[in-house]
C-alpha cells in the first residue's frame, strides 16, 4: 500500500501513522458488542520491530503476526525477515510475547487467553496457560 504523498512508486514511511482500532469501534456497533469475546487465532507481538498499521487496539507499537499455531508464526517471521524469535543474540527480534488475537481485536497473553477460551466455551476446563492445541 502506498502513501498518498508517494511518487514514482516510492513510499514516504515517515508520514505513515499506525491505525489503532479502538474498543469504541466495537462498542459503537451493537452487533459486535453483543458477541462474547473469544480466541480467534495464535498471535505473537513483536514489540521492537517497526510499528505497522492495523495493530490490535491494545498495542501501540511493533507488529502482531497471526497464525494457526505459534510455530507457524515463528516460521513466517524467519522466512519474511530472516530474524529469529528470540530476545537476544544475532538476528533476534528483540522483545516479543506469544499470545492470541481475539474477535474484539485484542492481543492477549496465554494466561488471559485461557480465561477467555474457557468463558467462551472453547475449552472444557480452565487453562492457566493456553496453547493453541487446547483450542483447535
Amino acid at each position: 500500500m502506498q502513501n498518498s504523498n508517494s511518487s514514482a512508486g516510492t513510499t514516504d514511511d515517515s508520514s505513515i501513522q499506525p491505525i489503532v482500532n479502538s474498543s469504541a469501534d466495537i462498542e459503537a456497533n451493537p452487533m459486535l458488542a453483543e458477541v462474547p469475546e473469544y480466541v480467534m487465532c495464535s498471535a505473537i507481538w513483536y514489540g521492537d520491530l517497526e510499528t505497522q498499521n492495523l495493530l490490535p487496539f491494545n498495542k501501540a507499537n511493533g507488529i502482531v503476526l497471526c497464525g494457526w499455531r505459534h510455530g507457524n508464526i515463528i516460521s513466517q517471521m524467519k522466512a519474511l525477515t530472516d530474524l529469529r524469535t528470540v530476545k537476544n543474540g544475532m538476528a533476534s527480534v528483540g522483545e516479543y510475547e506469544q499470545g492470541f488475537l481475539t474477535n474484539k481485536n485484542r492481543f492477549v497473553s496465554r494466561e488471559e487467553g485461557g480465561q477467555i477460551a474457557f468463558k467462551a466455551g472453547q475449552t472444557k476446563e480452565l487453562k492457566t496457560y493456553l496453547f493453541s492445541e487446547d483450542v483447535w
